[in-house]
């Protein structure tokens, strides 16, 4: 009986030992009473939280030239007018300049005439996609939208 006495008090003298040093905290810096009040919303906590998870990771530095911003083009097809004979005798006028079937811009990879309206697939460099747009007169496509528009609005430059 007096052995388990003495262990059960090493026991508890070693758990106080042990409690004792895993309570030890750092000095905050910061008193509680200093700060006042921090409320955040969900979404500004998910921010810092991400902020948090991506501070010590190590980007690349930014070559000369990426930092510059890629001029942003025409992001707008309109088409002004059709005068069509027939499939190979064609005008359109797509974004103020004049059309033929000999003469036709870089951006424009696939087109087709019609009495009524125009078929083309546009190349647009900034995504490096390709639309496939059917315009009647008088009317536009907005690349960044996706949206068909009435009138005439866009300007060759």
């Amino acid at each position: 009986a007096e052995y388990k006495k003495k262990r059960d008090e090493q026991l508890l003298i070693a758990l106080d030992a042990a409690y004792q040093k895993n309570i030890r905290l750092s000095d905050p810096g910061v008193q509680p009473k200093d700060v006042g009040s921090l409320v955040f919303t969900l979404w500004e906590n998910m921010m810092i939280e991400e902020w948090r998870n991506t501070e010590n990771i190590d980007a690349r530095p930014v070559a000369q030239g990426e930092a510059e911003a890629k001029p942003g083009g025409l992001r707008e097809i309109s088409l002004s007018g059709i005068i069509w004979r027939n499939n190979e005798d064609w005008t359109v006028w797509l974004n103020g300049q004049r059309l033929k079937p000999d003469a036709l811009p870089r951006e424009v990879m696939d087109i087709n005439v019609r009495k009524k309206y125009v078929e083309l697939k546009w190349y647009d460099a900034n995504t490096n996609l390709i639309y496939p747009v059917r315009l009647r007169p008088h009317q536009r496509f907005n690349l960044d939208s996706r949206m068909f528009l009435p009138g005439v609005a866009a300007v060759a430059n």
